[in-house]
């Protein structure tokens, strides 16, 4: 995927954001003006709903701040041969040492003669650092490992773990800004939706593709892959 393609995705990506925050702004303006001309009163009920719906106005700005900021960061991309293992290896080891870790040890199942890959150092550790970190947030008990193999001139990383798992109906938003499934909500209230979306633009943007298993309450394998060098 070229960088003009990423690029239009963002844009279009951020004007669905923007035009999600019309709604809770249509909901306020509406208020306030029924209030004006004395036709609804400012009650505590009301005033609770109008500070409601300003929350979610913040919250959607900090998406759209956030998501422009992150992908600034890491464009352009500078492929060049990579040794996986060794990327791998550095981010199960910053990821394990975190207090969320609760000292798990995440096991690396990882070919012998695994072939080099043609990516980006900096956007896999950005790509694999999410997984595991979202593995971690929401396998709160069970395990969490790190499988790679070789298929049709790509090498695939997989993150799989035995957690909250996620139901059939959110498989089909879970790469899209800003959706986040029912169970990732209760687990993570305070999730933007930011990271799983910059996982899929980092990974095509590389020439990979990502994929995703689940099952709710038995837990999800998230995989991406890189063109072999």
């Amino acid at each position: 995927m070229s960088l003009q393609t990423v690029e239009q995705r963002r844009r279009q990506r951020l004007a669905v954001l923007m035009y999600e925050i019309n709604t809770p702004l249509t909901v306020l303006k509406g208020d306030l003006e029924l209030a004006r001309q004395g036709t609804r009163p400012l009650t505590p009920d009301l005033l609770g709903k109008q500070l409601r719906q300003i929350e979610r106005v913040n919250r959607l700005a900090e998406v759209i701040s956030d998501y422009s900021k992150r992908m600034d960061d890491y464009l352009p991309t500078r492929c060049q041969v990579c040794a996986l293992p060794a990327i791998i290896s550095e981010v199960v080891s910053v990821v394990s040492s975190l207090p969320e870790s609760q000292g798990r040890t995440i096991p690396v199942r990882c070919p012998d003669a695994l072939p080099s890959v043609w990516a980006d150092p900096n956007q896999v550790y950005e790509v694999l650092e999410n997984l595991l970190k979202n593995a971690v947030l929401y396998t709160p008990q069970g395990s969490i490992a790190v499988e790679v193999e070789v298929k049709h001139n790509f090498v695939w990383t997989a993150v799989v773990d035995t957690g909250l798992g996620m139901a059939a109906a959110d498989l089909q938003e879970v790469f899209k800004l800003h959706r986040r499934s029912e169970a990732a909500q209760r687990c993570n209230p305070g999730g933007k939706g930011l990271g799983l979306t910059i996982v899929k633009d980092l990974v095509e943007l590389q020439g990979g593709a990502v994929a995703v298993e689940s099952q709710l309450g038995e837990g999800s394998r998230f995989s991406f892959s890189l063109p072999v060098a």
